[in-house]
């Protein structure tokens, strides 16, 4: 997909403490994406993070993901536009 310009899916995870068998999934998830050619963000916060920290971790990371989705997107369209002779 990405060799041919298209866009790919993309895993997101939010992982809050060290719990072992949570790190060994993502972890796994995480490997299987790049095995396969999708894109995947892990983003890890204290066990001690508030609801609060969490929510706003959570949403500038989507924001991110949405601006670089974008930008993604307006680089391949202009790609597509002929070049004037």
């Amino acid at each position: 997909m990405k060799a041919n310009n298209e866009k790919v899916p993309h895993l997101a995870a939010l992982i809050v403490g060290n719990d072992g068998a949570s790190l060994t999934y993502v972890g796994s998830k995480v490997k299987a994406c790049e095995l396969v050619g999708f894109e995947s963000t892990l983003i890890k916060m204290p066990s001690t993070a508030s609801e609060t920290e969490l929510l706003k971790k959570l949403r500038s990371s989507i924001r991110m993901m949405i601006l670089m989705d974008l930008l993604s997107s307006f680089r391949y369209r202009i790609r597509l536009i002929p070049k004037e002779s």
